[in-house]
């Protein structure tokens, strides 16, 4: 595909954000020359209008679901139309796209991640690599970064049945790590064949080492160009959202700082020179000793998390951070993680993150 199937003109509107607001700072930063910032949207909710208000905010990429189920609803057919015209928004804007390859089509699988075993799960993988090569063939020139599916390290993404014990909804053992890193090869095979200058992530997990570890005892190296990574603070509530708090012999891997613990893996596997890429990172609003975490404890906690990937030494094998998430509806679970409220009007997080990007 030479270009694209949908042409729009876009005439950009006054910016809907204006103003700033008063939050805690912490001087003046410098931030890693090369690093990727962005945003995470979701296809249901993504407007032209959110694509305009991503580029006023000052990000350059965006992280789109792009499911399987709704490109391919049926083998061998693939419908593109609907992803061409947010294609085409990022495009007018001159947002780039990080691509989530996920959610199986009900041809394919029982339920959206629902993994299949034994000789079904084969052509599952064969199936899967075909939509990826079909996929990055059609978007060759537009779309550069393709992350191969979400979260795989835990039940609500990559129900298993050969998975097996779980610890709090996470893989620790049983089928479903080397099954994960079977697709993720075919994954990145197919890719590579439609355009060798694609970059593919790995999905995202947390900071999930002995996940990881599994990962490379399968023969994952040399399989992805960037380790993808979910480091949110979730023991945050604990500090509410220190990005600074970690318990190093906690088992539980939801503090920013551990990591460095992946990164420690990917290092003693040979891989030391491949950075990590974080599809997701963001901040929620429960309840910790400080009581309910307020707008402006979000608003400083992401300024400080940017100020801790630059410390010196910083985290210089950070490569991107798209933070979850730009815009969402009142209804979903994610809203308090945004930057944006439904109507547009802007949480103090926004204004924080701006600082970051100006």
């Amino acid at each position: 595909m030479t270009t694209l199937l949908i042409f729009l003109f876009l005439v950009k509107p006054a910016s809907s954000l204006q103003g700033s607001q008063n939050i805690q700072s912490h001087g003046t930063i410098s931030y890693p020359a090369g690093l990727l910032y962005g945003v995470c949207s979701h296809p249901w909710c993504l407007t032209q209008k959110d694509c305009v208000e991503i580029e006023e905010l000052g990000a350059k990429y965006v992280r789109i679901d792009f499911h399987w189920s709704a490109i391919e609803p049926t083998n061998d057919s693939f419908v593109f139309s609907k992803y061409d015209e947010i294609v085409q928004w990022t495009a007018d804007c001159d947002l780039e796209i990080v691509a989530l390859l996920h959610s199986s089509p009900s041809w394919a699988s029982s339920d959206s991640f629902v993994i299949p075993s034994g000789a079904q799960f084969e052509s599952f993988v064969a199936d899967y690599g075909q939509f990826v090569y079909a996929l990055v063939s059609h978007y060759k020139g537009y779309i550069k970064y393709f992350e191969i599916w979400n979260e795989p390290n835990t039940i609500f993404f990559w129900d298993d049945p050969e998975g097996y014990p779980l610890r709090n909804g996470f893989y620790v053992g049983g089928q479903a790590i080397p099954k994960y890193t079977s697709l993720l090869k075919e994954a990145y095979m197919q890719a590579k064949a439609a355009n060798p200058d694609c970059k593919i992530i790995s999905g995202g997990i947390a900071n999930d080492w002995d996940y990881l570890q599994g990962m490379y005892d399968n023969g994952v190296k040399g399989y992805f160009d960037y380790f993808g990574s979910h480091p949110y603070f979730n023991q945050g509530p604990t500090k509410n959202y220190d990005p600074d708090h970690v318990v190093w012999d906690d088992i539980w891997f939801g503090y920013f700082p551990k990591i460095e613990l992946m990164k420690n893996v990917m290092v003693s596997n040979g891989d030391g020179d491949t950075d990590i890429f974080i599809t997701e990172l963001g901040i929620g609003n429960s309840t910790g000793p400080e009581g309910p975490t307020t707008e402006e404890m979000q608003a400083d906690r992401l300024q400080r998390v940017f100020e801790k990937i630059d410390h010196d030494p910083g985290y210089p094998f950070i490569k991107a951070v798209m933070w979850y998430q730009f815009r969402e509806r009142t209804s979903s679970p994610s809203y308090t993680y945004v930057l944006l409220n439904e109507d547009y009007s802007p949480r103090l997080t926004y204004y924080a993150y701006k600082d970051v990007l100006t």
